[in-house]
C-alpha cells in the first residue's frame, strides 16, 4: 500500500512516498523548481517520488495532505496584533492572501478524510473540533454535490493520525 504525503500553500512545500509504512522517497519542491522556500504544489516532488518507485498515481492507496489552516491562521493574527501598528502592509497583504485561498478547500477535493486528535483533557478540543470542520466541509458545494467526510479519531489519549493511518493499514491488509 502507498501513501503520498503533500504539504504546501505556506512554506516550503514538498512530497514523501510511504510504503507499508516505510519512506521511499522524500523531497522538497524547491530542490526542483529553484525558488527558495516554494511554497506551490509539489507537482515536481510529486513526480520524483512515483518516478523513484517506479509507479504511478493509480497505484496509490491513499494522499494524504496535513494542514491546520485555522490555528495558523490564529497565530498569524496573534502576531500581528502584539506588533501592531507596525507591519500593517505586511499584515493587509497576508490577510488577503488568507481569506482568498488558504482558509478553503478547492471544491474539486471530492473526498476528505480527518484524523482528529485523542486529546488528553476534559475539553476534546481536537474531537469536538475535528466534527465541526467535518460538518463544514459536508455541506453542498455549488453543483449540489456532497462531499464524502469522514473523521477518524485514536482510541487511546495522546495518540495522533499516523497511529490512526497505520493502523488502518494493518486492518486493510488483515482484511485482504
Amino acid at each position: 500500500m502507498y501513501i503520498l504525503g503533500i504539504s504546501c500553500y505556506y512554506h516550503d512545500s514538498a512530497a514523501v512516498l510511504i510504503k507499508d509504512g516505510i519512506v521511499v522517497a522524500a523531497a522538497e519542491e524547491e530542490r526542483f523548481s529553484r525558488k527558495k522556500h516554494d511554497s506551490s504544489f509539489p507537482k515536481l516532488a510529486i513526480d520524483f517520488c512515483l518516478r523513484k518507485a517506479k509507479i504511478n498515481a493509480n497505484d496509490l492507496s491513499y494522499v494524504v495532505f496535513y494542514e491546520k489552516p485555522f490555528l495558523k491562521f490564529e497565530r498569524l493574527l496573534e502576531t500581528y496584533l502584539e506588533y501592531a501598528p507596525r507591519g500593517f502592509f505586511s499584515f493587509q497583504k497576508a490577510i488577503t492572501a488568507w481569506l482568498r485561498e488558504k482558509l478553503w478547500i478547492p471544491e474539486s477535493v471530492r473526498r476528505i478524510c480527518i484524523y482528529a486528535d485523542n486529546d488528553a483533557n476534559s475539553e476534546y478540543d481536537g474531537q469536538a473540533s475535528a466534527f465541526i470542520l467535518a460538518r463544514r466541509l459536508k455541506k453542498e458545494d455549488k453543483k449540489g454535490e456532497m462531499r464524502d467526510v469522514e473523521v477518524f479519531v485514536p482510541k487511546v489519549a495522546g495518540k495522533d493520525w499516523a497511529d490512526v493511518c497505520l493502523y488502518r493499514l494493518v486492518q486493510e491488509k488483515e482484511a485482504a
